[in-house]
């Protein structure tokens, strides 16, 4: 577990394979070892000044260097955002959105075994994060697509359906989810978590490849689609964006349901009219199902795991 290169060398490495390009505003220090741990490094007053020098946004620098930077000069820490790694799973998300398999979030305690018959959202497993059709499951499996705007809230929604925290991993930067994450519930259905849309900041060619790898999926993959989730926030009315996910999904034949996350966020006397303004906006048929739902409190969690049951018998 010694030390292996720096974090810059394996990232660096990691975006020429994986064609996803490096941020120009972000530097990062560390050393990391075989096995993936980030280790502290020394210099960090120095190596910080000359990122700020450099105009840098956002620094990636070991967790365990947390305390050194009450030493550095006050201008540059107010300056830069700061991203503490303790693995190069986490460089990699803050740096390219490339999630990594979790093995110890695969582990599902005896306690929560599902009873006969019944799926066991707890068992559950992160796949992969797919670029292409050659990343995307091969086997016969009913997938159940999740969409949505950036920081509306999908991976939260993920995480309250298998009751699992921080499985599906929390973004603070919207727009991070920049292929398609696979993840197998209970080797009876696939979740498949699609790239956010509508984060401003996001340039217009990675807009594109969202869209194209979007696309590319649905070609490979439609004939197993058996549901897509389109999470929405119940507070506001549906975007344009939405309103073109939800044509999309029809246009190309996929069952769609609608999430309205984030009820808790709404006033008693808000709800009905709301959730009616989504089925107006978005157009939705009688057949089209609308969970009212609160990834933060749970509320529709049960409601929609009986609709994926449904898909997946």
């Amino acid at each position: 577990d010694g030390p292996s290169a720096g974090i810059t060398t394996c990232t660096a490495l990691v975006s020429a394979l994986t064609g996803v390009p490096m941020p120009q505003n972000i530097a990062m220090t560390g050393e990391v070892t075989i096995r993936g741990r980030v280790l502290p490094i020394g210099g960090l007053r120095e190596k910080t000044m000359a990122a700020y020098r450099a105009k840098m946004k956002k620094v990636i620098v070991p967790k365990e260097n947390e305390p050194d930077i009450s030493e550095i000069d006050p201008i540059v820490a107010k300056g830069l955002e700061f991203v503490y790694a303790e693995h190069m799973d986490d460089v990699l998300e803050a740096a390219l959105g490339i999630r990594t398999a979790q093995p110890e979030a695969r582990l599902v305690p005896e306690a929560q075994a599902a009873p006969a018959g019944a799926m066991n959202f707890s068992k559950a497993e992160f796949i992969r994060s797919a670029a292409s059709a050659k990343d995307f499951p091969r086997d016969g499996l009913p997938r159940v697509l999740f969409a949505g705007r950036s920081n509306v809230g999908k991976s939260s929604t993920i995480n309250t359906l298998l009751q699992r925290k921080n499985f599906a991993r929390v973004s603070a930067s919207p727009g991070k989810t920049v292929f398609v994450n696979l993840f197998r519930i209970d080797e009876r259905v696939w979740f498949v978590d699609l790239p956010g849309y509508g984060y401003a900041r996001v340039s217009q060619r990675e807009k594109e490849r969202f869209s194209r790898l979007i696309e590319e999926y649905m070609n490979a993959d439609r004939q197993n689609v058996g549901r897509a989730y389109l999470i929405v926030d119940a507070r506001h009315r549906p975007t344009a964006d939405d309103q073109l996910m939800a044509q999309w999904f029809r246009a190309n034949q996929v069952p769609m349901a609608v999430i309205a996350n984030k009820m808790d966020k709404l006033k008693k006397s808000e709800i009905e009219p709301n959730l009616a303004r989504i089925r107006q906006v978005l157009e939705m048929g009688e057949e089209e199902l609308l969970f009212p739902f609160s990834a933060e409190k749970g509320t529709g969690r049960d409601d929609v795991r009986r609709d994926i049951m449904g898909v997946a018998e």
